[in-house]
């Protein structure tokens, strides 16, 4: 994130007034990795000068490091979240938002929030799938507490990107990230639209999956490797075969928890999702009438949990390697990217 500060919180009266104010600004940038901008020039700012010539040299040097250190970052890349710093009263209608000494202290401290679906798998999901250094920066940033994950199952999440954006301060320092549910490209679930609609509608930062849901992310090697090699278990052995002759746009729409036998209720007549059954059988149409009896009933349910590193289950981290061979950066690339620039 990234706070903007103009020269009359230097000034003597300012400084009078909220004499911890400055000091406390710059200690939250330099702790949770907040950019600062000074909106002047700080070689031709008086009350700048000053303030910063009555500091002792071991807090000028801090405050000379912030400032460079943010320099260098706004070089690198456009900082997503803006607010403005203020003597007056926090307004949140303003475009950047303009906050007042406590609110704005405060918001620095806040961590960012990732709202997901299931703690658990997806929080392991978004800590498996990114790349290069982004996934450097959101790793270390999770271990930092700079980044926290909170659950909202399902549904339940569009009611809690409700209630929680009625909170300004909180719906700044959240994104939320979901499944498309989709059953073909470009087709995402009514429910899935209805959470994107409710985080744009609450000044809420989101991304929903291209693909249909988190599992769809595992790379068939991952799957084949996690599965007993059990060779008396032909119906697991037939599963893994078809899926992995499915190509990539099958593949990131197939219901890998419960198989063709589990969208039958959403495509017949009368269901959730039947407009869609003209094109969901036009993705599947070339695949064999055997290899659509071993996709009938899916992988189980759990099949999400191998986002989770198990060592003890001989169950490592998702390799990088294999989510690039599957196409997976063009999306997850810009994802972690917009994440880090929030920060």
């Amino acid at each position: 994130m990234k706070v903007v500060v103009p020269e009359p919180l230097f000034t003597e009266e300012a400084t009078r007034k909220h004499p911890l104010m400055l000091w406390s600004l710059f200690d939250a940038c330099l702790t949770h990795g907040h950019e600062l901008e000074l909106a002047f020039d700080e070689q031709l700012a008086p009350s700048y000068l000053a303030w910063r010539s009555s500091l002792p040299i071991h807090a000028r040097e801090l405050v000379d490091l912030v400032v460079r250190v943010s320099l260098q970052s706004a070089a690198r890349e456009t900082v997503d979240r803006v607010v403005i710093a203020t003597l007056d009263a926090t307004d949140w209608t303003a475009s950047p938002p303009r906050l007042g000494p406590e609110e704005l202290v405060a918001l620095l401290h806040q961590p960012l929030t990732i709202l997901v679906e299931h703690e658990v798998n997806d929080g392991a999901f978004l800590k498996a799938v990114g790349f290069g250094f982004e996934r450097d920066e959101f790793l270390k940033s999770v271990r930092k507490g700079r980044i926290r994950f909170d659950h909202a199952g399902g549904s339940s999440m569009r009611d809690l990107i409700k209630t929680r954006g009625q909170d300004r301060a909180r719906a700044h320092r959240m994104w939320a990230v979901f499944d498309s549910d989709a059953l073909v490209p470009g087709a995402p679930s009514s429910e899935a639209l209805e959470k994107g609609k409710a985080c744009l509608s609450m000044g809420i930062l989101h991304h929903m999956l291209h693909r249909r849901a988190i599992e769809n992310y595992l790379p068939p090697d991952e799957i084949d490797e996690a599965m007993p090699h059990d060779h008396k278990d032909v119906a697991r052995r037939k599963t893994m075969g078809a899926f992995r002759r499915l190509h990539a746009t099958q593949r990131a729409h197939y219901n890998l928890k419960g198989g063709f036998q589990g969208d039958q209720a959403r495509l017949q007549p009368g269901g959730s999702d039947a407009r869609h059954r003209p094109a969901v059988d036009a993705l599947f149409s070339d695949v064999h009438v055997d290899e659509r009896v071993a996709l009938a009933a899916g992988f189980g349910k759990d099949i999400a949990e191998l986002f989770v590193v198990a060592p003890d289950k001989g169950r490592p981290g998702i390799s990088e390697g294999r989510r690039r061979h599957d196409g997976q950066e063009a999306e997850m690339g810009p994802l972690f990217r917009a994440i880090i620039r929030s920060l």
